[in-house]
C-alpha cells in the first residue's frame, strides 16, 4: 500500500515551489526605493506618535505633582490635612506607586501607596531630597527595578513651600513605568512596529519587550555617534538606516527627543514591511492567489478522495465514544497510517472506559471522606466556640471578683474609723456615768463630754456615708454587669459611678479619672454593657498603659452629635501602642502580658459589647502627645422613644 505521507509530501513540495516562484516573479519588479521611503516615513510616524503619547502621559504626571507642590503652606499642613491631598493625587493617576510629603528635615509629613508600601522616614541625605530642597530643582532619577511589582519606576521630586512661600520641604513620588510600556505596546500593535524609551546613556526606560544587553550597547554607540547627535540637535529626530533591531530582525529606525526629559523615543519598523501602492499589490496578489488556489485545488482533489472515507469512519467512531459507547470497533482498511490509527483508537477507547470507572469509584470514596471530615470539623468548631464563651464569662467574673476585693479593702477604712469612734463614745459614757454616781459631775465636764460625742458622731456619719456610697456604686455596677436589661439612665452620671467603683484600684498609684459631658443626657440602653466596657478600658489603662507609672490621667468625654447617636471618647496619657498592637488590640487572645496572667480577651470583649450589644462601632488610635484613645459610637433611644415603642 502506498503511504499518504508520500502523496502529501509530493503535493507540499510542488505547492511550495510554485508559491515561491510566483512570489519572486511578482515582488522583485517592485521598486526598492519606494519601499525604503515608505518604511522610513512609517518609522518617523511611529516615533512621533510614541513621543506624543509618552509626552502627554508624562506632562499629566508632572502637572499633577506641580499642582500639589504649588499649594502654599503645604509643608505646614497636618497629617489629617495633607493625607487627603496625597490620596487624591494617587486616585487621579494610577501611575503613582507611592507619594510622600517630607518636611525640611527629611521627615515624613504624609504618605500614601495603593500597594501598602512604606517610605524611608529620614531622607535628608538622599539625592532627590538634596536636589529639590537645597537646589530648588525638579529631580528625575534613573530607572529602578521594583521586585514587588516586577516593574521599573522612576523617582520624581519637587520642592514644596510654606505659608511664607519659602522652600520648606519636598514632594516625592514613585512613578510606575509600566504605563509607558503599555502605551508603547499599543503603538506597536497598531503600526506593526516596535517602540521603546531609552535615556541618553542607553538605559531602558520603558519597553514592551525585554531588550538584550548587547543590543543596548550597540544602540548606545549609535545614539552617541556624531551623525545622529547632529540630526537630533537640528530637527529633534534622527533617521537610522538598515540595522538589526531589538527582535533580531532587519529594521529601519527613527530616534526622537522627548522634550523636557533626558529620554529618547526609538521606533523600529520591519525592513520587510510592504508599503508599495495598494493597487499594484492587489493586482499581483490576486493573480498569484488565483494561480496558487488553482494548483492547490487540483492536487487537493486527488488527495481528499484518499483520506475522506477513513476520516469519516473515524468521526463516526469518535461520536459513539462521546455518547458513552466505548465498545465502538473502528476498522479502516486503507493506508498504513490509518490502520495504525484505528488500532490506537480502539485501545484508547478501552482505556478511557476503565479510567472513568476507576475515577467514579475514587470520587465515591472521596465524597465519603469529605463528609466524615466535615462532621469532625463541625464538632471541633462547636467545642472551640463553647470554650471561647466560657473564657469570656470567666474573664467577666474575674473582673467582678477583682472589683469586690477592691471595694472590700476600701470599705475597711471608714468602717474601722466608725468602730473606733463608737468605742470612744462608749468610754466617754462610762466616765460620765461614773462621775454621775459619785456626784462629781460638773457642768463643764458634761459640756466636754457632749462636745466630744458630737465630734465622734459627725466622724461616724461622714465615714458611714462614704461606705454607703461605695456599696451603692458597687451594687449598681455589679447588678448591671450580671444582667442585660435595657433601662433609662443618665449616661454621664452612670459612667462616673462606674469609674468611682474602681477608686480602690486607682488610689493605689494616685491615678485620676475625669468624666465630662452633658449631665442631663438621659438614654435608653444596656447599662451592664456600658459598665463592663468602662471597667475593661480603665483596667487596661492601669495594667498596660500606666504599668508602674504613678499619677496617670484618664479622660472620658461624652457628646451627642445627633439626636440618635452618642460618641464616647476614652483616652489616657500612658505608654500607648505600637502599630502591631494597634492592629491587633481587638483580636481574641492577643495580650502583651501573657506571662503575667493576661488572657487577651479584654479588648475582644469590649469590641463584641460595642458592636453586638450596643450596635455601634469602636476605633483605637494613638494620642500624639502620648497614650491611647478609643472612640465609641453607638445609637441610643431617648425615654420618649422608649415610651412610644412600648405604646
Amino acid at each position: 500500500m502506498k503511504t499518504i505521507r508520500k502523496q502529501l509530501l509530493i503535493g507540499s513540495l510542488g505547492l511550495t515551489f510554485l508559491s515561491v516562484a510566483i512570489t519572486l516573479v511578482l515582488i522583485l519588479p517592485i521598486s526598492f526605493s519606494a519601499l525604503e521611503k515608505q518604511t522610513h516615513t512609517h518609522a518617523s510616524r511611529t516615533s512621533q506618535l510614541a513621543a506624543e503619547s509618552v509626552k502627554v502621559f508624562w506632562d499629566e504626571v508632572v502637572r499633577s505633582l506641580n499642582l500639589l507642590a504649588r499649594v502654599r503652606g503645604l509643608s505646614e499642613f497636618s497629617d489629617t490635612e495633607s493625607a487627603p491631598l496625597v490620596e487624591a493625587l494617587i486616585r487621579q493617576n494610577n501611575a503613582f506607586e507611592m507619594v510622600v510629603l517630607y518636611d525640611r528635615k527629611g521627615k515624613i509629613i504624609a504618605q500614601n501607596s495603593p500597594y501598602g508600601r512604606r517610605a524611608l522616614n529620614s531622607v535628608s541625605n538622599q539625592p532627590f531630597f538634596r536636589r529639590s530642597f537645597l537646589r530648588h530643582e525638579e529631580f528625575l532619577s534613573n530607572p529602578q527595578y521594583d521586585p514587588f511589582l516586577k516593574n521599573q519606576f522612576v523617582v520624581v521630586s519637587l520642592p514644596i513651600r510654606n505659608k511664607m512661600d519659602r522652600i520648606d520641604g519636598v514632594l516625592m513620588a514613585h512613578v510606575n513605568l509600566h504605563h509607558i510600556s503599555f502605551l508603547l505596546s499599543k503603538i506597536h500593535s497598531d503600526l506593526d512596529g516596535l517602540s521603546y524609551l531609552l535615556d541618553v546613556r542607553g538605559n531602558t526606560i520603558a519597553s514592551s519587550v525585554e531588550l538584550e544587553k548587547q543590543y543596548l550597547a550597540d544602540m548606545q554607540a549609535i545614539i552617541l555617534s556624531s551623525s545622529v547627535q547632529q540630526q537630533l540637535r537640528h530637527s529633534g529626530h534622527a533617521q537610522l538606516e538598515h540595522y538589526t533591531g531589538a527582535l533580531n530582525r532587519p529594521v529601519l529606525g527613527n530616534i526622537r527627543s522627548l522634550f523636557g526629559t533626558p529620554w529618547l523615543v526609538v521606533a523600529e519598523v520591519p525592513y520587510s514591511l510592504v508599503t508599495s501602492p495598494v493597487q499594484n499589490m492587489l493586482i499581483f496578489s490576486l493573480l498569484g492567489a488565483f494561480v496558487a488556489l488553482l494548483f492547490v485545488w487540483l492536487v487537493g482533489r486527488q488527495i481528499a478522495r484518499k483520506i475522506t472515507l477513513p476520516l469519516t469512519a473515524l468521526v463516526d467512531a469518535a461520536q459513539k465514544v462521546s455518547r458513552g459507547d466505548y465498545h465502538a470497533d473502528l476498522k479502516i482498511d486503507s493506508h498504513v497510517e490509518f490502520s495504525l490509527l484505528s488500532t490506537a483508537f480502539n485501545e484508547m477507547a478501552s482505556k478511557v472506559e476503565k479510567s472513568i470507572e476507576d475515577l467514579q469509584s475514587l470520587n465515591d470514596q472521596l465524597e465519603l471522606r469529605v463528609e466524615d471530615r466535615t462532621r469532625e470539623l463541625s464538632r471541633t468548631l462547636e467545642q472551640l466556640q463553647k470554650a471561647q464563651q466560657e473564657l469570656i464569662e470567666s474573664e467577666k467574673m474575674a473582673a467582678l471578683g477583682e472589683l469586690v476585693a477592691g471595694i472590700a479593702h476600701e470599705i475597711n477604712t471608714p468602717v474601722g474609723i466608725c468602730v473606733t469612734a463608737a468605742s470612744h463614745i462608749s468610754d466617754d459614757l462610762n466616765d460620765l456615768q461614773k462621775a454621775f454616781k459619785e456626784q462629781t459631775l460638773t457642768p463643764s465636764m458634761l459640756q466636754e463630754h457632749i462636745d466630744q460625742s458630737h465630734e465622734a458622731l459627725g466622724l461616724m456619719r461622714s465615714n458611714l456615708n462614704r461606705a454607703s456610697q461605695l456599696i451603692s456604686d458597687f451594687k449598681k455596677v455589679a447588678v448591671d454587669q450580671s444582667h442585660s436589661e435595657v433601662r433609662e439612665f443618665l449616661l454621664v452620671d452612670y459612667v462616673r459611678t462606674v469609674a468611682n467603683s474602681l477608686t480602690p484600684k486607682l488610689k493605689q498609684k494616685k491615678h485620676k479619672v475625669e468624666v465630662t459631658g452633658p449631665e442631663m443626657l438621659e438614654v435608653v440602653h444596656n447599662p451592664g454593657a456600658v459598665s463592663q466596657i468602662i471597667v475593661n478600658l480603665i483596667m487596661n489603662s492601669i495594667t498596660h498603659g500606666f504599668d508602674e507609672r504613678r499619677e496617670g490621667l484618664i479622660k472620658i468625654e461624652i457628646s451627642q452629635p445627633s439626636a440618635d447617636q452618642v460618641v464616647l471618647e476614652y483616652s489616657d496619657n500612658g505608654s500607648g501602642m505600637n502599630d502591631e498592637q494597634l492592629a491587633k488590640v481587638f483580636h481574641p487572645f492577643f495580650t502583651t502580658r501573657r506571662s503575667s496572667g493576661g488572657s487577651g480577651l479584654g479588648g475582644n470583649i469590649i469590641y463584641n459589647l460595642v458592636t453586638q450589644v450596643l450596635k455601634g462601632s469602636i476605633r483605637a488610635q494613638n494620642v500624639p502627645e502620648g497614650g491611647a484613645r478609643f472612640i465609641l459610637r453607638f445609637p441610643v433611644m431617648t425615654p420618649q422613644q422608649l415610651s412610644e415603642e412600648s405604646a
